[in-house]
């Protein structure tokens, strides 16, 4: 049945996943935090690793009052922008993306050029004159972040160091991060090593 402009989306049940479930839609732009922004009958919907230009069709597992998040299942169209993400971590199976990694499915260049226009429109809201000068990118890709937020898990036998699993407090294994500088990563993974085998 169509739905008339205006009507809510319906609720989606993750554990009854059928037709009725899913939405086809344009993503416009990206927000701040690398969510792709769509919108289905002028709801606007979050979809995380999407890029602008790419019709997906989605699963929505979220719905506020002004707006609705939802997963990509299946992507018709992707940007010339995309890349293969540098690195996932393996949970349960499950490649999980974790925070730092939200525009790791888009080329670096890209990257920075959708990180300059979140700026702009930020500063657009604010009183000022000045001109908006052009980014400094990284000559490196990865390696170039001088801080990355990490946590730890006690468990039983052991001390599991890594990011947080979104949306929870539980911790994932981290073996490697590619973003922050070389030095910073030897010496996560020496301490990684070392606690490893920690008895709480």
């Amino acid at each position: 049945m169509k739905r008339s402009p205006g009507t809510p989306l319906p609720e989606a049940d993750p554990r009854h996943v059928t037709e009725t479930d899913l939405h086809t839609c344009r993503v416009e732009s990206l927000a701040y935090g690398g969510d792709g922004i769509a919108r289905i009958d002028g709801q606007v919907i979050f979809i995380p690793e999407t890029l602008p230009g790419e019709t997906v069709r989605i699963r929505i597992t979220q719905r506020k009052k002004s707006f609705a998040r939802g997963v990509c299942v299946e992507r018709l169209t992707s940007s010339p922008d995309r890349v293969t993400p540098c690195c996932r971590i393996l949970d349960e199976g499950v490649a999980i993306r974790v925070p730092g990694c939200v525009y790791d499915h888009a080329d670096y260049a890209a990257e920075v050029r959708f990180k300059q226009q979140q700026l702009e429109g930020f500063m657009r809201h604010l009183p000022h004159d000045d001109a908006f000068h052009p980014p400094v990118p990284s000559p490196h890709p990865v390696q170039y972040r001088n801080k990355i937020t990490l946590h730890a898990q006690h468990e039983p036998d052991r001390v599991t160091l890594g990011y947080l699993r979104e949306p929870s407090h539980r911790v994932l294994d981290l073996p490697a991060c590619p973003w922050p500088f070389r030095r910073s990563t030897t010496r996560c993974t020496t301490f990684v090593n070392i606690s490893r085998p920690l008895k709480s």
